[in-house]
């Protein structure tokens, strides 16, 4: 009995010691989790999930992360290979570029303890940034953080040439927790307000509607203004709080242009609280919302046309009304179709930072919320 012992425990020692990478250049800052749900089996190239079985994947501990010094920045941003940190650090990552179903392949959660992102092989990582290490949670983009550690993602199937796919939103309590689905369909996950989440499901004319869930199974359609029945809605932001949503209605009016409504709903009765019209605007990409205010990108969809001067749009939403306040297209950020502004941050001084996108690189702003007016902070492409 206690030769067999002696034997279990140094064949055990030798697999632990084989199945931990020696290639990577940093030092283990803290030993990886010895959760029940992470597996210590190597990570296989990921095969594309099956239309009906899209589960979440048992977690897989991949590697330790490299650090490098970087340009000093306040929020995660990507610049080619590289992703800038908050502070001065930086990694280089294999990261893949977004593709239909997928909106997004790279997400910090809001602490700044872990980033997710999707490889070019579809792969879904979290990249403890405390310890260095880092975990694949099997296939998976569109990463979605909750103030509260909450880590919501989309797994699907193929997409057929009509645009058509099977997918699961699935959300882990914290990175490394077991995942559950919340929800099946055509789904692309948007955000988080006081624990609900909030995607939006999409029908076979590739229309949305706005989603919210507090639980798995447990989702309800957020209703359209009268008049808007044939609309495509789309989440721009949350309050701090969570308590409402500022949602846009898109449309076309009866000549083929782009109409637009922003509407203010609130979380808990998922009424419509406010609604306005744009004015001197098209339409919103990407929002931050701060104390009572509403800072804004002005423009479609990326890609989309027509396409208006980039700029920026500052709402007040004080007493649950949704007011314009001021609306600023920047005379030195036209582009052309390619061209949008979004990833906005607040941070915290009066000023927003936020990303001039452009195909095959990009420029970091700052701007001042007061006045809408931005300055040049460091340029992540070229054009």
């Amino acid at each position: 009995m206690h030769g067999t012992g002696v034997v279990g425990l140094l064949a055990a020692l030798l697999l632990a010691g084989c199945t931990l990478p020696t290639h990577h250049a940093a030092r283990v800052t803290s030993p990886p989790p010895t959760l029940a749900t992470i597996t210590s089996a190597p990570v296989l190239p990921t095969l594309v999930p099956s239309p009906v079985d899209l589960q979440p994947q048992p977690i897989s501990y991949v590697g330790l992360a490299t650090f490098s010094h970087g340009p000093a920045v306040t929020m995660a941003v990507q610049r080619k290979k590289y992703v800038l940190l908050p502070g001065a650090r930086q990694l280089r990552l294999d990261i893949a570029t977004a593709s239909a179903p997928c909106d997004t392949t790279l997400a910090a959660s809001p602490t700044g303890h872990w980033l997710a992102l999707t490889t070019s092989k579809g792969d879904l990582q979290v990249i403890d940034l405390r310890g260095g290490n880092q975990y694949s949670l099997g296939a998976g983009c569109d990463p979605v953080w909750g103030g509260d550690g909450r880590l919501a993602y989309l797994v699907h199937g193929p997409v057929d040439p009509a645009g058509s796919y099977s997918s699961a939103i699935v959300v882990r309590s914290s990175p490394l927790s077991g995942g559950k689905v919340w929800a099946k369909g055509m789904l692309a996950p948007q955000g988080w307000a006081a624990g609900r989440l909030v995607y939006t499901s999409v029908d076979g004319k590739g229309r949305r509607t706005p989603v919210i869930a507090s639980r798995p199974g447990a989702s309800h359609p957020v209703p359209v203004l009268r008049g808007h029945a044939a609309a495509t809605g789309r989440f721009i932001a949350a309050s701090p709080d969570g308590r409402r949503l500022l949602l846009q209605l898109d449309a076309l009016d009866h000549a083929g242009r782009p109409l637009a409504t922003l509407t203010l709903v609130d979380t808990a009765t998922l009424r419509v609280v406010s609604s306005v019209v744009p004015q001197g605007f098209l339409g919103l990409t990407n929002a931050v919302w701060t104390g009572d205010r509403i800072v804004a990108s002005n423009g479609t969809e990326p890609g989309a046309s027509p396409h208006s001067g980039l700029g920026l749009i500052r709402f007040s939403t004080y007493g649950d009304s949704l007011r314009i306040q001021q609306v600023a297209v920047s005379s030195t950020h036209f582009g052309t179709s390619s061209d949008y502004i979004a990833d906005l941050h607040d941070n915290g001084d009066g000023t927003v930072t936020a990303v001039h996108h452009w195909a095959g690189g990009g420029l970091l702003l700052r701007c001042r919320i007061a006045t809408l007016k931005c300055t040049d902070t460091l340029s992540l492409g070229s054009r």
